[in-house]
């Protein structure tokens, strides 16, 4: 078992153990839509591996996105969201760490009133 899976998954109670057996076969590092993070209203959040690119055909996909729509309290059509196109990269974050830990922890007190300086110099 992957070390990235939970040993417990929630999964609607319309979908089969085949369903599941047959769609994951379909994702990268089979890795079946999850159900991560949910609330009392009826929202959730679901983590979804990418399609295989050997896959043309999206009907796997489908079946298990429709799935989702249909244990929604409003039965409201996921609204999907790619994060590698969505998100900042792991490089972005960390660079922008780094600039935001000089800024706030600078190397020494004259820096320190040199960028005080400049942040105050923004708003006068």
């Amino acid at each position: 078992m992957s070390p990235s899976i939970s040993l417990t998954i929630i999964v609607p109670a319309s979908v089969t153990d085949s369903a599941l057996s047959r769609a994951v076969e379909h994702f990268r590092n089979r890795c079946c839509p999850v159900w991560v993070w949910g609330t009392h209203k009826g929202s959730a959040l679901v983590r979804m591996s990418d399609l295989l690119s050997t896959i043309t055909d999206r009907t796997q996909e489908n079946i298990m996105l429709e799935h989702i729509r249909k244990s929604h309290n409003e039965k409201r059509q996921p609204y999907i969201m790619d994060l590698s196109k969505d998100c900042p990269s792991p490089k972005d974050i960390q660079i922008s760490y780094l600039r935001l830990r000089d800024l706030c922890i600078p190397d020494s007190i004259r820096l320190f009133k040199t960028q005080d300086y400049k942040f105050y110099g923004l708003f006068g």
